[in-house]
């Protein structure tokens, strides 16, 4: 559904779509690209340049590998007892995808820890995965719930998982000079 209404309002002015990016993450992105998939999904690309989102401590870089996509907060942490469901309208899976380039003169010191999470009847599930391939750090970060709304009982396992969720794409890699 979320999908649907990314297409809906590309369709309706795909260059106001495009900003809409620019606005939300405050960086100056190139090459946008909108594009409706031979399965149905929908899909926007892009590409930028920055050097702000980069700690550099002495010959290491430090950076988070899904850069300002990663979550910041835990969006079930509600301390008190769940009263009411979990209505999400429909089922739900997002897909957050970076590459990038290793810088020519460095090689990479770490990477984070991949990680794999799914409830025993299979309704919600994680995975991040941070990987070289070549000359660049693909980072994969998915989560799949595949059901419209849950009972209240269900919202200790959308906590543990969100918390996975958090510390997992809160983790950092390091760039070295060689």
């Amino acid at each position: 559904m979320l999908a649907l209404n990314a297409k809906e309002n590309f369709d309706e002015n795909p260059d106001k779509y495009k900003k809409q990016y620019k606005e939300n993450f405050s960086v100056d992105f190139d090459n946008i690209n909108s594009r409706v998939l031979e399965g149905g999904e929908f899909r926007s690309t892009m590409s930028f340049t920055s050097s702000n989102m980069i700690d550099n401590l002495g010959k290491r870089k430090i950076i988070n590998p899904l850069l300002f996509l990663h979550q910041t907060t835990n969006d079930f942490d509600q301390q008190e007892e769940r009263k009411y469901m979990i209505d999400f309208i429909s089922p739900i899976s997002k897909t957050k995808i970076v590459e990038i380039e290793i810088p020519e003169g460095y090689e990479v010191a770490d990477l984070p820890k991949s990680k794999k999470i799914v409830t025993e009847d299979k309704e919600i599930s994680y995975s991040y995965t941070v990987e070289r391939k070549e000359n660049r750090i693909v980072t994969i970060s998915e989560y799949k719930i595949a059901s419209a709304d849950y009972p209240k009982e269900y919202y200790p396992a959308f906590k543990q998982i969100w918390k996975v969720i958090s510390d997992s794409e809160n983790q950092v890699m390091s760039l070295i000079k060689k």
